[in-house]
């Protein structure tokens, strides 16, 4: 999917981007590049385990959709 991919390349330009900058500080910051890179990391997680509501850690009910559907179907007849 498109969408990943644009996720993946923002992730790998954040990640360029504390390079570059600790290489024109002169100075690396190994604690915040470690933070940016698991924040990163725990938001691609979360959007993967979302994008798939009946599997992984977090299950996501579809009845409201389901209901949804319902209310919608007997309004149009």
């Amino acid at each position: 999917n498109v969408i990943w991919i644009v996720l993946y390349a923002i992730t790998a330009l954040a990640a360029a981007s504390i390079g570059y900058h600790s290489g024109m500080a002169g100075r690396s910051r190994p604690l915040v590049a470690m933070a940016l890179i698991l924040a990163f990391s725990a938001v691609i997680l979360l959007i993967e385990d979302l994008d798939r509501p009946l599997y992984g850690i977090l299950k996501v009910s579809q009845k409201a959709l389901a209901d949804l559907q319902r209310t919608m179907n007997a309004q149009i007849h």
